[in-house]
């Protein structure tokens, strides 16, 4: 049987006719491929087309980002001045090393909340934002009335008021943290992801460290022996944010500043369950245990 020869050009044309069939071939099936942009911590994912996936590449953060942080300052901000009248208001140890932790933590992290938002060319409040008619307050934060029963405490009263303060402001920057994750799209930037676990992990250790100094003002000794349906809330909402902190983010971890350093050294000074004189400073009083 006689073969007809295959013109050259024929044959070229076959060949990319074939090559083109199997790039369609493989690009279809690419194409079926699912994007899985993942859900907000306990939900589930949702499948999104690639120009989605495009924008949400190229998104460095968002509005809700900027909130956060900016409403965060003002938090941080009232937190210090809370923590500023224990010096002149009472000469308990642990109150005292507690409020160093809290006023030189919040330093810190107010500088970097600030030049986060500095760094992008937006709006960074006043640390006296709070002060301003009309200004909503954050999650926790004490409103007029408690901050001035605060201010015109002393002694035990203070002690109390401060303590019981500070734990419904920290487990509000708790709020504040969950809420800014639940929300897709949000923390996309490593830094500011660093942060929230940051926040999560020292506010939550900070409440338990309240918890047990209120328990040791009672002279009940079965106070304390219970765990807190408080502390109990706290936990939960730990156990749910800080193990995101082991999520890979290229960029994310920033070395603890010196003030970071000397809040957790001033905790480590804090007193076990101790009862330390809580009576307003005086000449004759050195903050030391009642006989």
């Amino acid at each position: 049987m006689k073969h007809t020869p295959i013109h050259p050009f024929t044959l070229l044309v076959r060949k990319t006719a074939a090559v083109a069939l199997l790039l369609g071939v493989a690009s279809a099936s690419l194409a079926q491929v699912p994007i899985i942009q993942p859900g907000a911590p306990g939900q589930p994912g949702r499948v999104i087309t690639a120009e989605e996936a495009s924008d949400l590449a190229g998104i460095e953060y968002s509005i809700g980002d900027i909130r956060f942080l900016q409403g965060m300052i003002s938090h941080h901000a009232q937190a210090k001045e809370m923590s500023a009248l224990a010096e002149s208001r009472t000469n308990n140890a642990g109150v005292l090393a507690m409020a160093e932790r809290i006023n030189l933590s919040q330093d810190d992290e107010i500088a970097m909340m600030q030049g986060w938002l500095e760094d992008r060319d937006l709006e960074v409040p006043d640390a006296q934002a709070h002060h301003a008619d009309g200004f909503m307050l954050m999650p926790g934060m004490l409103d007029e009335a408690r901050m001035t029963a605060l201010e015109e405490a002393s002694g035990p009263q203070f002690d109390r008021l401060y303590l019981e303060g500070m734990i419904d402001h920290h487990e509000g920057a708790l709020e504040m943290v969950e809420n800014l994750l639940d929300q897709r799209g949000n923390a996309q930037d490593p830094l500011l992801y660093e942060f929230t676990s940051e926040v999560t992990s020292d506010q939550t250790s900070e409440i338990e460290l309240t918890d047990t100094l209120l328990a040791s003002f009672s002279p009940d000794p079965r106070v304390g022996l219970a765990e807190p349906v408080a502390r109990r809330d706290v936990r939960l909402v730990r156990r749910r944010l800080v193990p995101q902190a082991a999520r890979a983010k290229e960029g994310g971890s920033a070395a603890p500043g010196e003030r970071r350093a000397r809040a957790r050294a001033a905790a480590r000074t804090m007193p076990s369950v101790s009862r330390a004189c809580s009576c307003a400073p005086s000449p004759g009083c050195g903050g030391g245990r009642p006989s």
